[in-house]
C-alpha cells in the first residue's frame, strides 16, 4: 500500500508539473515576446538618441566655426568707418608728401583687410544684397547699372559687412 500511494503521488506531481509546465509556457513565451520587442524598442530610442546627438554636435562646431570666421565683424565695421575718413583726406589734401602719407595708410588698411577675407563689393549692377541705392539719376548707362559710389560697401567673407551706397541708372 505505500507503494501505491507512493505511485499516486508521483503520478500527482507528474500532473501537476506538467500542468504547471503547460501554464507557464505561453507567459514565460509571452514575457520573452515582450522583453525582445522592449528591447528593441530601446536600441530604436538609443539609435535615435545618438543620430540625434551627432546632429547636435554637428550644427554646434558649425556654429562654432561660423562666430570664429565673423568674430572681428563689430571691429571691421568700426575700421571702415576709419578708412571712410582716410578716403577723404587723400581728396583733400593738396601736399604730395601728406597725400602720400595717407596713401600708404590706406594701403596697410587694405591689406590688414585682405588678410582677414574683407573685401570691396563690386560695383557694376545694382544688386540689393550688395548695394543700397540712395538715388536713382538719368544716364547714358542703361537702367539698373550703377552710375556713381558714395560710400564703398564691403564683404566679410560671403556676408555683407556693410553695403555699398550708391546712386542708381534710371
Amino acid at each position: 500500500m505505500a507503494t501505491k500511494i507512493h505511485e499516486d503521488l508521483t503520478e500527482n506531481e507528474k500532473l501537476d508539473t506538467t500542468e504547471v509546465g503547460e501554464k507557464e509556457q505561453p507567459d514565460v513565451s509571452d514575457k520573452i515576446t515582450k522583453l525582445k520587442d522592449k528591447v528593441k524598442e530601446l536600441e530604436d530610442e538609443n539609435l535615435r538618441t545618438y543620430a540625434e546627438f551627432q546632429n547636435i554636435k554637428k550644427r554646434l562646431e558649425k556654429e562654432k566655426l561660423q562666430a570664429i570666421k565673423h568674430s572681428h565683424e563689430n571691429f571691421s565695421l568700426d575700421l571702415l568707418e576709419v578708412l571712410d575718413t582716410l578716403y577723404l583726406a587723400e581728396t583733400a589734401i593738396k601736399e604730395e608728401k601728406e597725400k602720400e602719407g595717407i596713401s600708404n595708410t590706406i594701403k596697410k588698411l587694405e591689406t590688414v583687410f585682405k588678410k582677414y577675407n574683407i573685401t570691396e563689393t563690386l560695383y557694376d549692377i545694382f544688386d540689393p544684397n550688395d548695394h543700397q541705392a540712395i538715388q536713382t539719376v538719368e544716364s547714358d548707362k542703361d537702367a539698373g547699372e550703377i552710375v556713381e559710389v558714395h560710400r564703398k560697401g564691403y564683404k566679410i567673407h560671403d556676408k555683407i559687412l556693410r553695403p555699398a551706397m550708391v546712386s542708381v541708372a534710371s
